[in-house]
C-alpha cells in the first residue's frame, strides 16, 4: 500500500519554482531564518485554508494561498536582522 502512494504521490514543480526555493535556501542558509520557519509558514497557511474551505465554504486557491504566505512570511522579517532584509523583501517580492 505505502508503494502505491509513493508512486502516485508527485508534485510537479516548473523550473520556475525550483528556482525560487533554490535561491531562498540560499539566502536561508545566509541568514538566520531557518528552512524549518518558512515551511512552517507554507503548512500553517495550507491549514488555515484548508479550514476555511471546511468552515466558512471558501474556496481553495493558490492566489489566496500565497497571498497568505506573503503576509506571515512579512511578519516574520521583522525578526530578521536589519541588514538581510532587503534580501528577504527581495526574494518575497520576485515570487509574487
Amino acid at each position: 500500500m505505502q508503494n502505491d502512494l509513493d508512486q502516485n504521490f508527485f508534485l510537479p514543480l516548473s523550473a520556475q519554482a525550483l528556482q525560487q526555493l533554490s535561491e531562498l535556501s540560499n539566502l536561508l542558509n545566509n541568514t538566520h531564518l531557518s528552512n524549518q520557519k518558512v515551511v512552517g509558514i507554507a503548512c500553517w497557511q495550507i491549514w488555515t485554508k484548508r479550514n476555511s474551505l471546511i468552515f466558512n465554504n471558501i474556496q481553495l486557491s493558490i492566489h489566496l494561498w500565497r497571498i497568505g504566505f506573503k503576509e506571515d512570511f512579512t511578519l516574520l522579517m521583522h525578526r530578521v536582522k536589519e541588514e538581510d532584509k532587503q534580501k528577504y523583501q527581495s526574494w518575497i517580492d520576485s515570487i509574487f
